[in-house]
């Protein structure tokens, strides 16, 4: 407890208002020291427990990604899984480039993820090729070959999301989750 008679900033504080207005002074202080407790830890990276990957190529809002040949199932299944995840929680710069950079409805407002293990078929060209209205069975069929899993969203008048094992066109596919849809 502060004595009578200390002074503070060299004013002389007397009795017991002084007393009183030390012993408040110092608590005041001593609840502004930084706290001793460890500061919340910064959200953990998306990446974090996933598997290696890399963007292989990229056609406007369709994104190939490339995963080491031999990617488990369960690690396929976390990249779909931190995708919906990295919508949830806006995200998604964290693990793409943007899809819809300019967009009205923001710089992911649709999104096609291919998940392949060969960089050949994951490039820009072979992506192009792959959703254009005059892909032949051939391509088509070689591409699906290569596609692990994929991921799609449009966020434009409303949200439609999708993640799947396997190639997007329902043949051997294994569906993860599907939202408005």
């Amino acid at each position: 407890m502060a004595i009578a008679g200390r002074t503070l900033s060299g004013m002389k504080l007397r009795g017991l208002a002084g007393s009183v207005l030390v012993t408040a002074l110092a608590a005041f202080g001593a609840s502004c020291k930084k706290s001793e407790e460890p500061a919340q830890a910064a959200p953990r990276s998306l990446k974090e427990g996933l598997p290696s990957f890399t963007v292989g190529g990229q056609d406007e809002t369709d994104v190939s990604i490339v995963v080491d040949k031999g990617t488990s199932r369960d690690g396929l299944r976390a990249l779909v899984l931190a995708f919906r995840t990295a919508r949830e929680q806006d995200r998604f710069r964290e693990l793409i480039p943007p899809t819809t950079p300019k967009g009205n409805a923001g710089p992911y407002a649709i999104v096609n993820i291919y998940v392949m293990d060969d960089p050949t078929w994951a490039n820009a060209e072979h992506l192009r090729i792959s959703v254009s209205d005059d892909v032949s069975k051939k391509f088509e069929k070689e591409f699906d070959a290569h596609t692990l899993a994929f991921y799609g969203l449009n966020q434009v008048g409303g949200v439609t999301e999708q993640g799947m094992l396997g190639p997007n066109n329902g043949t051997g596919s294994e569906k993860l989750f599907s939202k408005g849809m």
